[in-house]
């Protein structure tokens, strides 16, 4: 179908659940994320939601031109999240497949509503249009009254005015492109309140307050499944986020996007920006100083949290205190590694 399209972030080429499938197919990032727009178009005339119920393993890596070995595309797929596979009947989906089909789903919306008027315009016009039965024919020999100035009367008797006419079949024009107009905006407008209202306010406050605003729909699902403390949790971790980034700007095409931050890649960031991070900015901002010859002022971490600090702090689970355990101990080992370099 012409000028159907997906939407193809630009992102995915150096994404990390690309870079994950790229190092276990052993191939460029750029050859996988070939073989995943080829997927993404030929599912287009295939599914609707992204479930794939009659579709095979090797049917899907035809589709996606894979000359590989057999099920490995698929599996590597599955692995790095690209494919999910359903719980309760095993189907294979396509992961955030509204994100890549919202844009035809809308088009469709608005190409039914147009038909839709269409019909009902074409309806009216043929309620309206005269019975040909009830034409009276007028014989070849029949005299045709006159009027002054040789025009032939109409049935009441009227002269008929070719200007007149011409006038009236303007505005029927005109009526119906107006009627079409307005029932398509209608409609687009209908559906995009629809989209609107879907997202509760406190969602839309927090996303608002994100940079990196990818994968809404996502987001919000994700923000949907959190408890009350949680998403407190959650918005601290974006003021850390956000603090991080003002310190090194350079780092906001390489942050989460709003779909991976809300699912659970937060937790990460609740006590400050994990160390690792920080020190990946730190280095590419050193080697972005010495290519320009700028002096590189380094950055002075902030104090470590002691252990009873970190045990002071509010959990939500297992999983959230885990991450903090974790974030704790680089901190105490990065301190080290900065002692022991001020020693030398």
């Amino acid at each position: 179908m012409a000028g159907i399209y997906i939407q193809l972030y630009q992102s995915v080429f150096g994404h990390r659940k690309t870079r994950r499938m790229a190092r276990r197919l052993k191939m460029p990032c750029v050859h996988v994320a070939g073989h995943l727009a080829a997927i993404w178009c030929w599912a287009m005339d295939k599914t609707a939601d992204g479930f794939l119920p009659e579709i095979t393993e090797g049917a899907l890596e035809e589709a996606a031109e894979w000359e590989g070995k057999p099920g490995a595309l698929v599996s590597a797929m599955k692995d790095a999240g690209y494919l999910d596979v359903d719980k309760a009947s095993g189907v294979i989906v396509i992961h955030d497949w509204q994100e890549y089909a919202g844009k035809l789903i809308q088009r469709r919306a608005k190409d039914k509503a147009r038909k839709q008027a269409e019909r009902a315009e074409k309806a009216d016009e043929k309620a309206d249009a005269p019975n040909e039965s009830n034409v009276i024919a007028i014989k070849e020999n029949d005299e045709i009254p006159r009027v002054s100035g040789g025009c032939p009367q109409d049935s009441c008797g009227f002269r008929k005015n070719p200007a007149e006419s011409e006038q009236i079949k303007l505005n029927e024009r005109v009526s119906k492109d107006t009627l079409l107009a307005d029932s398509a905006d209608s409609a687009v407008a209908t559906l995009d309140l629809a989209v609107e209202d879907e997202y509760p306010a406190d969602f839309t406050k927090a996303y608002t307050l994100y940079r990196v605003k990818e994968k809404k729909q996502v987001a919000s699902k994700s923000w949907g499944k959190l408890k009350a403390p949680q998403k407190a949790l959650l918005v601290k971790a974006i003021v850390h986020m956000n603090d991080f980034l003002d310190e090194f700007p350079s780092a906001l095409p390489y942050a989460p996007q709003a779909g991976t931050f809300f699912n659970g890649a937060w937790q990460d960031y609740v006590n400050g920006v994990p160390a690792s991070v920080r020190a990946r900015a730190e280095e590419n901002m050193r080697r972005g100083g010495q290519a320009h010859g700028d002096a590189v002022t380094p950055h002075t971490p902030a104090a470590p949290l002691t252990k009873e600090e970190a045990e002071q702090a509010t959990y939500s689970d297992a999983e959230t205190k885990l991450r903090q355990e974790r974030y704790l101990q680089e901190q105490q080992r990065r301190a080290e590694r900065l002692a022991k370099a001020g020693e030398r």
